[in-house]
């Protein structure tokens, strides 16, 4: 009802999103989703469904994505200056100028107020270059200006961190490569996938809904061929590479559960859909998957729009 209520309330503005994204490259949870929802939707009706549009249904999915951020915690700092408190209230100003979306907190200081501070309160102190600071258990960067090569530094020295990796990190444990593993065969392939990650009894299940989705929308995209598996049919979570061939050069199975936050569901598909864009970060990914997927995480955050 939310989402009818969200839609209903300006209908000529959405008319204009569905008809901007008509052509639209649609992401792989986007396509995943309309084909989930339109396998419920003739499951429920006991019907095969006729969509006239089918570009309006992923298109309410990248609407709704789009909408949400990156998880991101906002950075306590402190801010020295050797010049005195003055100086360091001027560079908090500077900072609360740039950079107030990443600031939860900026406390000024004088040098001495250092010694008492409560470190665990504080992200990093932001100071003017001298290694008098050194001597402190948190992390220090050095202010210089404002101008554009220094507000990158700051960026990626203090602000950049903010972003919440926890969801990185759990698809770099769940992810899987699958080097003995080599097909030329869609229908053979998933097979495969579903002996090797079927739930108990659950093994057709998986087949059928795989087929009947792919039959809806191809989930071959470009080069590569990236399958979701609905974790009620594997009971578990996981990422699975596999080289195959002629029909595509890669595949991708995904297991995930849903009922994550939708900052994490969102950084999951941005992961997903730079990996089938770009052969580089694929073949890196072959080879060095954590790496692949700091790359990926870092290429997705500077260019986040």
């Amino acid at each position: 009802m939310t989402l009818r209520h969200r839609l209903d309330s300006n209908k000529e503005i959405q008319l204009v999103i569905y008809s901007k994204y008509e052509n639209y490259n649609f992401t792989p949870l986007a396509l995943e989703l309309t084909r989930v929802f339109i396998y419920h939707l003739s499951s429920v009706m006991n019907c095969s469904v006729n969509v006239m549009n089918l570009s309006i249904i992923p298109s309410v999915f990248e609407y709704i994505l789009k909408q949400v951020n990156y998880e991101y915690h906002r950075q306590n700092i402190a801010v020295v200056s050797t010049a005195g408190r003055i100086v360091a209230g001027y560079i908090a100003n500077d900072l609360n100028k740039k950079f107030s979306r990443y600031i939860q907190s900026l406390a000024v200081l004088n040098l001495y107020e250092m010694r008492s501070l409560n470190f665990d309160d504080f992200d990093c102190v932001i100071c003017d270059k001298n290694d008098y600071y050194k001597r402190y258990p948190i992390k220090f960067v050095a202010y210089t200006s404002m101008t554009s090569l220094a507000q990158d530094d700051l960026y990626g020295k203090v602000f950049k961190s903010g972003y919440d990796r926890h969801i990185l990190d759990f698809m770099k444990r769940i992810t899987k490569i699958t080097e003995d593993v080599v097909s030329d065969n869609f229908n053979a392939l998933v097979k495969c996938i579903c002996f090797r990650h079927a739930a108990e009894s659950k093994l057709t299940e998986l087949e059928n809904a795989i087929l009947w989705k792919n039959s809806l929308i191809s989930y071959v995209k470009r080069q590569c061929l990236i399958i979701f598996c609905d974790i009620s049919h594997t009971k578990k979570e996981f990422i699975e590479f596999y080289r195959v061939s002629k029909f595509a050069k890669y595949a991708i199975v995904v297991s995930i559960d849903y009922g994550y936050d939708l900052s994490k569901i969102k950084l999951i598909n941005s992961i997903l859909d730079r990996l089938i864009e770009n052969d580089g970060y694929f073949d890196l990914m072959l080879s060095d998957t954590s790496a692949a997927y700091d790359q990926l995480f870092d290429d997705i955050i500077e260019n986040q729009s």
